[in-house]
């Protein structure tokens, strides 16, 4: 019987080690409410300028890629959502047979449905990857709370091309997040 367990317990820890061995990013940087994080200074300027219909308050993911450590760099600029202390963000960055994935995940933790007003956060990772040229990405933003709003959105599939160095993606503008 204790063969058994060892076995079956065993089968359970390689089947964790399998599904989880597809994230590619370790960790995610969070921003305070209304608070922004610094990205690398040459993908901002660029993707301004390239669009001038973007303002501070335009939700958007803002990537860059460093050619010398083929770090591949995420951040999902003015994430609008439910202010408190109760929740948690993060970046996801996976990949299987398909391409890359990166979803953008809040979770209610509170298990409170009073909630404060919006507020805007900016959630920056990045990640070591093998492609050179280009990858395809799915962007989604997934939202796990204990209210009707939740669920995962795809947001945005395509193509990356690395040589660009930078890049943005429109996604909203936000209009209920704007400071009054």
């Amino acid at each position: 019987m204790n063969k058994i367990c060892n076995v079956m317990l065993c089968i359970a820890l390689l089947s964790l080690v399998a599904c989880g061995s597809n994230q590619l990013n370790e960790k995610t940087e969070v921003s305070k409410c209304r608070e922004n994080l610094s990205f690398a200074q040459h993908a901002i300027t660029q993707a301004l300028e390239t669009d001038s219909t973007t303002d501070s308050q335009t939700e958007r993911l803002l990537w860059a890629y460093d050619e010398g450590s083929k770090t591949l760099s995420f951040m999902h600029d003015n994430f609008c959502n439910t202010c408190g202390n109760d929740w948690e963000y993060s970046l996801l960055l996976t990949k299987d047979e398909k391409g890359y994935s990166l979803v953008s995940l809040a979770k209610d933790t509170s298990k409170d449905s009073a909630k404060c007003w919006y507020c805007i956060y900016d959630l920056k990772t990045s990640a070591v990857i093998e492609e050179e040229q280009s990858i395809n990405l799915t962007f989604s933003k997934k939202r796990d709370s204990f209210d009707d709003e939740k669920g995962e959105k795809e947001i945005w599939s395509g193509k990356i091309e690395l040589a660009q160095r930078t890049g943005q993606i429109f996604i909203s503008d936000n209009k209920k997040c704007i400071i009054k």
